[in-house]
């Protein structure tokens, strides 16, 4: 967690914006996702509602870590995915890919059949993040290419009482 980039609240709205900007350009120097873990202590102790944004791809054990540790907050999970990161590879072929939270970059030979064990691997995990977030009694909401405001109420209508 990096305390540079925490924006605590404030009056001055400027101050998101220009956060907003930075973001754009940014690129982190280091992968990993103990991060999830850590920015539980940035939390208020008070019952909070938390929108916890990710891919999730990481370890499930970190997440469900960090879940625990946030268990008297209400929790929205928005599991943000490009389905170009695994439904444009080719059947055939060369491609490079980069792993997001190591940052280990692989040149793979791709046939039919791994293409397929890749697309399985996808559908496998989503619905490992399903169940987790079930467990705890959390309804992911997943944003796949782009957002639908109308989802989010959707899913607000659906899953969060009154």
């Amino acid at each position: 967690v990096r305390e540079d980039w925490l924006c605590t609240l404030s009056a001055r709205p400027h101050s998101i914006f220009e956060m907003a900007e930075n973001l754009r350009t940014y690129a982190a120097p280091e992968v990993g996702s103990r991060g999830v873990v850590e920015t539980v202590r940035l939390l208020p102790r008070e019952r909070s509602l938390i929108f916890m944004v990710s891919d999730f791809h990481m370890p499930i054990s970190d997440l469900e870590e960090s879940l625990v540790l946030m268990q008297r907050h209400h929790i929205v999970p928005v599991v943000l995915w490009d389905s170009s990161e695994y439904t444009d590879l080719p059947e055939f072929g060369i491609t490079n890919v980069t792993d997001p939270e190591s940052g280990v970059k692989r040149t793979l030979f791709l046939r039919k059949a791994y293409r397929d064990r890749i697309l399985q691997s996808f559908t496998d995990r989503r619905k490992a993040i399903e169940n987790l977030f079930l467990r705890y009694d959390m309804q992911p909401f997943f944003v796949e290419n782009s957002f639908d405001a109308d989802l989010l109420s959707e899913y607000f209508h659906q899953y969060v009482a009154a």
